[in-house]
């Protein structure tokens, strides 16, 4: 789902391309969006109106930012959720997992979705997907001295844009059902929900 500031009234069908980022960059042509633009997937049935405010309220407080991720602490899902599975992004002392919830800010926030093109192939894989960021910033995954605050320096080197990254409040935000192992999970945390409301 894409969102724009002029636009979130509408409500738009269209045909999506063979990849997520394709698609991503073909509606905001499509549609000629204008910035900033909230995009989140359609696979996360945990994501409520809160999550959304405090995300996007966040995400126009970060100052010269073109794109905002949303990330959470691995720590946080184990604690939480200790039967999800998530691909994590192993830095210096901790790791962190993506949300598919993003803020593109500004127009060069298309430098970070064209650059995802050639590498989405691999957004499963932790290692190789920093390795696309350069052989020094794999190594200082590997040998985890990299801190997150050196992985979006690069990352923003990399592609030309200011990266920058919410930690989010609460690990629901990271519950995806892309596989049939997440399903039960998500029902039981759903049917928890309804016991307490």
């Amino acid at each position: 789902m894409i969102f724009s500031g002029e636009d979130v009234r509408r409500v738009h069908f269209l045909e999506g391309a063979d990849t997520p980022v394709k698609s991503v960059i073909k509606t905001i042509k499509d549609l000629k969006l204008s910035f900033p633009i909230l995009i989140l997937t359609g696979d996360n049935p945990l994501i409520t109106p809160d999550i959304l405010d405090w995300f996007t309220t966040s995400a126009l407080k970060e100052d010269g930012a073109d794109v905002v991720v949303a990330l959470v602490e691995k720590s946080r899902v184990v604690a939480d959720y200790p039967k999800m599975r998530r691909t994590y992004y192993h830095l210096k002392g901790e790791s962190y997992g993506g949300c598919n919830l993003y803020a593109l800010m500004t127009p060069k926030a298309l430098n970070a979705a064209t650059f995802w093109l050639g590498v989405e192939k691999d957004r499963k894989k932790a290692l190789k997907m920093i390795a696309s960021f350069g052989f020094t910033t794999l190594l200082g995954a590997l040998f985890r001295t990299l801190t997150i605050e050196k992985a979006l320096l690069r990352a923003s080197k990399t592609l030309k844009a200011e990266v920058k990254a919410l930690m989010v409040p609460t690990a629901r935000i990271a519950m995806d059902v892309d596989q049939p192992g997440d399903v039960p999970i998500v029902e039981e945390i759903l049917k928890a929900d309804k016991i307490s409301g």
